[in-house]
């Protein structure tokens, strides 16, 4: 019978790559606000964060850069400032 060997050469685990839909930076919390009400008017429901003492809308996280981008053209084609962040 085979043991197995935890000592054994194994291979690492790969971290999987993300990508996180941002609005830009906002100055003051009202202006966020406000395109986060037309975003939810539009059926998009982002989260305001603060990030780095700016306001930002966090739309979603996604796995692959095709449905990233995907979904980045909906909220450009909502009139809604957006960009992609790859995470690791």
């Amino acid at each position: 019978m085979a043991e197995n060997n935890a000592t054994e050469a194994q291979e690492p685990i790969k971290k999987a790559k993300a990508y996180k839909i941002t609005s830009k930076a906002f100055e003051k919390r009202s202006e966020a606000a406000g395109e986060a009400a037309e975003a939810k008017i539009k059926g998009i429901a982002p989260v305001l964060v603060i990030e780095g003492g700016m306001y930002k809308l966090f739309y979603t996280t996604e796995s692959t850069k095709a449905a990233a981008e995907k979904l980045l053209k909906t909220i450009k084609d909502a009139g809604l400032s957006a960009e992609i962040k790859g995470l690791e």
